[in-house]
């Protein structure tokens, strides 16, 4: 399959948190690029959630960045 990105991806192992609503979910970031980024959850969300995604930034500290789940894919 041919790759569809605008933007290369940079792979990553960064801690994060994952709000939505009340929910707090610890997650992994596995990749970023300029278009989006690869999270690893042990929680199921919904296509179309919005989502505040907390990153732990090695020397910098946690960065927040607002996304929308777009893709989910799971390990079933």
């Amino acid at each position: 399959m041919q790759e569809r990105r605008k933007s290369p991806r940079v792979q990553c192992r960064l801690h994060c948190k994952l709000r939505s609503g009340r929910q707090r979910i610890a997650a992994r970031v596995l990749d970023v690029s300029e278009g989006g980024l690869c999270v690893l959850s042990p929680t199921v969300l919904r296509r179309g959630e919005d989502v505040q995604v907390v990153i732990d930034v090695p020397r910098v500290g946690p960065v927040a960045v607002d996304a929308t789940i777009w893709h989910i894919r799971t390990g079933k």
